[in-house]
């Protein structure tokens, strides 16, 4: 097999610890398994970001390679104990009766935020290398209610019994959980080497158990792809002490035009290394297609998906939801409309059937910042009741489940997150006009986001990951608009144009 002189000197590295930055659609697979191949007599283990592609690499992979998800190495020997009280996440409600002694003298409404912090405690302590729970785990925010009722040693004390009740089958315990469990064993992988495909999302309690293996370690991913520290995902990728380190450049994704785009964003962040368009030729517009058919809608929200879609079933257009319309939760609009038109009494979902009022609702997720539920009661709220309830019912009914190797697809509208799009490609993509502005619009330049906090990286990874999905067309939106607006003060149009370079 011929690999590009990037791949070829990845493949023939054998230092211990190996760092690859592979850049959006730059052959990161196709040089992991020549790394394998490379080595046959090897007991080499594939960490695969998720289940899908765990079992994509299974059929791709030579055979002397196993591949597995963190969790999966878990599973046997402490997760499979807890089959049938595993849950994706745990909600307030799940665990008020084992925090009562500590939020007796509190109103009802502080209680849910209080158990909120707790949960979130608990996650982080599951997804960090930490063997005990302590006080740089606790989540504690600065609304005057936190600020009067909470402390940190309540919290901690109350996140404390939470774990203890999971681990004892009283509480629900959830996928970090006996992932944590494993970690603390100190397990020891039989493997020479191990291959961390998507290593930028990486959480640090798997990168503790990698990091504690005699094997050699090969880190695959790209930083500016970092999109899940809501997960607890730390980036990997810039944090490891590698003994060797290496680029990929070259996308035969997309030609020049797309990798433009894509140079302008992460320069934003003070990327100095160019990513290389070395496929056909993609044409760029500014603002969405005016046809929708046979085009990917990429958005930052669920929420902006839902409106995407209604838009397109009242012209008409057939709609694809990549992963299927159910996984967009617009179950979650659904119950808070419901709550909104006549109270909790018809909700199913038991977390939002806790709230009073559609207003308690919208303040607890304002107060924990979920903007997951702000989303939807804002959406909710602007359609109105049956207005929403009769555009859902529409959506529903003529749903149809993406298929990239479906024919009779290609004049239907594709809809996805851009966090659900990472990996995936379409010919033609329309981004949303929801993702982060790089415009101050109190100085008129473009931002600077080398120095941001994590939180607004990600936003600009989001756009960049959603950007580089497209092969032959783009429309792109605002916000990458104004990385060409050729009006911008004279260093912001240098700092674009060093992109082209």
């Amino acid at each position: 097999m011929y690999y590009t002189p990037e791949q070829e000197a990845i493949v023939a590295s054998d230092a211990r610890i190996i760092r690859a930055n592979a850049f959006a659609g730059t052959g990161k697979s196709s040089t992991l398994i020549g790394y394998a191949k490379r080595r046959p007599h090897e007991r080499q283990l594939m960490v695969a970001f998720n289940k899908a592609i765990q079992l994509e690499a299974a059929d791709r992979f030579p055979r002397h390679v196993k591949c597995r998800t963190g969790h999966s190495l878990a599973w046997f020997p402490h997760g499979a104990k807890y089959d049938g009280k595993i849950l994706n996440d745990i909600k307030p409600f799940h665990i008020t009766g084992t925090t009562a002694a500590y939020t007796s003298s509190m109103p009802a409404a502080v209680v849910r935020v209080f158990d909120q912090r707790v949960i979130e405690t608990v996650k982080a302590f599951l997804v960090s290398a930490d063997e005990a729970m302590g006080v740089r785990h606790v989540s504690l925010g600065d609304s005057p209610a936190e600020k009067k009722y909470f402390s940190e040693h309540a919290l901690l004390a109350a996140a404390t019994q939470v774990w203890a009740g999971m681990q004892e089958m009283k509480l629900p315990m959830v996928h970090d959980g006996y992932l944590k469990l494993y970690q603390l064993s100190r397990p020891r992988l039989a493997f020479d080497t191990i291959m961390i495909d998507e290593a930028q999302d990486t959480n640090p309690v798997l990168q503790s158990i990698l990091q504690s293996q005699a094997a050699r370690l090969l880190y695959v991913g790209d930083h500016h792809q970092a999109i899940y520290s809501f997960r607890g995902a730390q980036n990997s990728m810039q944090l490891v002490n590698a003994d060797a380190s290496f680029y990929l450049t070259g996308s035969f994704r997309f030609g020049p035009a797309v990798a433009d785009v894509a140079n302008r964003i992460l320069a934003r962040k003070g990327e100095s290394v160019q990513l290389r368009g070395l496929g056909a030729e993609t044409n760029i517009e500014h603002g969405a297609y005016e046809d929708p058919r046979g085009t990917a809608f990429i958005s930052r929200t669920n929420a902006a998906v839902f409106d995407k879609a209604n838009a397109a079933v009242c012209r008409g257009v057939k709609v694809a939801y990549v992963g299927g319309v159910n996984t967009y939760r617009f179950e979650v609009g659904e119950d808070i409309s419901k709550l909104r038109q006549h109270g909790p009494a018809d909700v199913r979902n038991p977390f939002i059937a806790s709230f009073e009022s559609f207003e308690s609702l919208a303040e607890y997720a304002e107060t924990v910042q979920d903007k997951e539920l702000s989303g939807w009661a804002k959406v909710v709220e602007r359609y109105g009741g049956k207005r929403f309830d009769h555009a859902l019912n529409r959506i529903r009914a003529e749903a149809i489940q993406f298929d990239s190797a479906d024919e009779g697809q290609r004049q239907a509208l594709v809809v996805v997150t851009a966090h659900r799009s990472k990996g995936l490609e379409f010919n033609r993509v329309e981004l949303a006009e929801n993702f982060i502005d790089t415009l101050d619009e109190e100085t008129g330049k473009l931002r600077d986001f080398a120095d941001a906090d994590r939180e607004t990286v990600e936003e600009v990874n989001l756009l960049y990951v959603a950007a580089t999905r497209a092969r032959k067309e783009l429309a792109t939106n605002a916000s990458v608009a104004q990385l060409f607006d050729q009006n911008l003060a004279p260093e912001d149009r240098a700092a674009s144009s060093m992109a082209m370079a």
